[in-house]
């Protein structure tokens, strides 16, 4: 959902840049980023094995796919690493951040063509909402073939409900494209998991490892696959009420979006997905007001409830759990939602 504050606001409501949960979005995430940076001003690097050095070229903050064959893994010492200099021809060049900085923001401003609203993840990665653009497929190509005419970058593209499966779609196009018979080859450089059907999205989450899932670190992933859970397949199909009390409410919503559960806790109020919400900072926030909350640096839109000292943030559709504010835990109110904005499908 998108935010934008009300008139009676003196000051614009800080929000997310982007919506929370909108219906379709694309992750576009640049390859090897620093690495291709170097290459599109020294062209000669290109098709040779190539690592970035961080600060005082102590360690590869960044590695080709050649380098990556050599088996140089993320943050390797340079002083482990410098004989496949006369071994293997692996070139090693001290970080640019500043060139980095100015490609990343060359790409960020193309990339924001492919949709209706940008929200920057990091360097090399933004999310794109795509909730009303047609062909979306060919879209994304559109953008990515651009990206790499205009700017030299080559990137990969997923798109999916939900960021979490956007995240996936995105992991599913630069394993295709990178090792060949990982997932169909037709899903290399931009994927669209909206476009399959259930059973093969299924085949797809069946073939990923858990730890591939965003948000699910190794912590997280060694406790589930201890647990039996070895695939993000097996991961949806947890009872996510059970992941609740036993993990977390992080965790919750990682298995509820990779079931495609976007922004639709709120629909039995008449908020939807899509939908613009106005939200009014100025009012004090009470007891059965729709506000926009801070929970845990979770972002969430609930009703609230004040009752005999408890606090909690209510849903307003079965598939979502209330959220009890226990002692300790963090609660901040943006604001107040005093109206909905529908969008018109043409």
């Amino acid at each position: 959902m998108s935010t934008q504050a009300a008139a009676p606001v003196a000051t614009p409501l800080v929000a997310p840049p982007a919506r929370q949960h909108p219906g379709a979005f694309a992750l576009v995430d640049g390859n090897n980023f620093y690495a291709s940076c170097e290459r599109v001003f020294e062209p000669r690097l290109i098709g040779r094995p190539l690592v970035v050095l961080s600060n005082n070229d102590g360690c590869a903050i960044a590695r080709s796919e050649e380098a990556k064959a050599l088996g140089i893994a993320m943050g390797a010492p340079w002083f482990r690493i410098r004989h496949l200099e006369q071994q293997a021809g692996l070139v090693a060049l001290s970080a640019n951040f500043a060139l980095y900085g100015d490609m990343s923001q060359r790409l960020m401003e193309v990339a924001a063509a492919l949709g209706c609203g940008q929200e920057i993840y990091s360097i090399d990665e933004c999310f794109i909402d795509l909730a009303g653009v047609p062909d979306a497929s060919a879209r994304a190509r559109q953008t990515r073939e651009r990206i790499q005419r205009w700017l030299g970058l080559p990137t990969c593209i997923g798109i999916g409900a939900t960021k979490t499966l956007a995240k996936l779609a995105n992991h599913i196009a630069k394993s295709a494209e990178r090792k060949p018979g990982s997932y169909p080859a037709r899903l290399a450089q931009v994927c669209n998991l909206l476009e399959l059907s259930a059973r093969q999205r299924d085949w797809l989450l069946q073939r990923t490892p858990v730890a591939e899932v965003w948000g699910v670190g190794p912590r997280w992933a060694a406790q589930l696959q201890a647990h039996g859970v070895q695939t993000a397949l097996q991961l949806q199909r947890l009872d996510p009420a059970l992941v609740r009390q036993r993990w977390s409410v992080v965790l919750e919503r990682t298995v509820r979006e990779l079931g495609g559960l976007g922004g639709v806790s709120m629909s039995g109020r008449g908020i939807d997905d899509g939908d613009l919400i106005v939200v009014n900072r100025q009012l004090t926030p009470s007891h059965g007001h729709i506000v926009v909350a801070l929970v845990d640096n979770e972002l969430t839109v609930k009703t609230l409830q004040r009752q005999s000292g408890s606090t909690r943030l209510v849903a307003a559709h079965p598939d979502y759990p209330d959220i009890v504010l226990s002692e300790g835990q963090m609660l901040e109110v943006w604001g107040v939602v005093t109206a909905t904005i529908k969008k018109m499908d043409y």
